[in-house]
């Protein structure tokens, strides 16, 4: 007779959050008749249990768990599926602001990059106009299977929810642009990532903001970009 390992703490939190996607996924598909894909079910899945362990268990207290806690990091996504960061870098003292995206597959290979320079009143209208940006982008370039990444909460779920009235009210159109295209694009997730999992997107936005980095594709990445993704693909190949 096999003896099975016990469930930790950690597996049975996995399982909370995968039966959760899918009752999410049913839904869309019985109410909104978008398809279920099971490969962004377990990439959602995985980043909100890293997130969510991550805020309740800080100090990996072994007492209530045997799992060490995951490092705050960029996940790779489902193989097939690509992954995009969008980020925003705001200054009140200007009109102008800049948004950078991040396009990688499961390997961490950059697929593409874009930056560039945004009318803004904020930091969140930066960001919701980071993700427009990257739903436009992707619809030209006809990618499908993408998992969006943004590291403000609000925005993610004013989008996911489609829940506009609880955004900043300068920001609702731009929120309503988005909800449309998702709707349209069922194989388009958005979801939330930590700041430390979102590094990439937020230095080439920073950098755009400062005119360190030109506007438009990113060809070649400069040095603190190019290494922050070298890292990202290193940890994705020792997991």
């Amino acid at each position: 007779m096999n003896h099975r390992n016990p469930l930790t703490t950690y597996d049975c939190a996995l399982i909370g959050w995968l039966l959760w996607f899918i009752w999410k996924g049913r839904n869309d598909y019985v109410f909104s008749k978008v398809r279920l894909d099971p490969s962004m079910v377990i990439e959602k899945a995985q980043q909100a249990l890293i997130n969510y362990w991550t805020v309740w268990f800080p100090d990996n207290d072994r007492a209530v768990s045997n799992t060490p806690t995951p490092a705050v990091k960029w996940v790779p996504p489902a193989e097939h599926v690509l992954k995009v960061n969008v980020d925003g870098s705001f200054k009140a003292s200007t009109a102008f602001a800049a948004i950078g995206l991040v396009c990688r597959d499961h390997w961490g290979h950059m697929q593409w990059a874009f930056v560039d320079k945004v009318k803004s009143i904020s930091a969140f209208m930066t960001k919701a106009l980071a993700l427009k940006r990257a739903l436009m982008i992707l619809q030209d370039l006809g990618n499908k299977n993408v998992l969006l990444e943004s590291d403000n909460q609000t925005l993610v779920h004013c989008v996911e929810n489609n829940q506009p009235s609880l955004c900043e009210w300068q920001a609702r159109g731009i929120i309503d642009d988005i909800t449309s295209v998702l709707k349209s694009e069922s194989s388009f997730s958005v979801i939330y990532t930590p700041r430390q999992g979102n590094k990439a997107a937020d230095w080439l936005a920073a950098a755009t903001n400062k005119e360190v980095c030109p506007i438009g594709w990113v060809g070649i990445p400069l040095p603190p970009l190019s290494q922050m993704l070298d890292n990202d693909m290193k940890a994705t190949r020792s997991q």
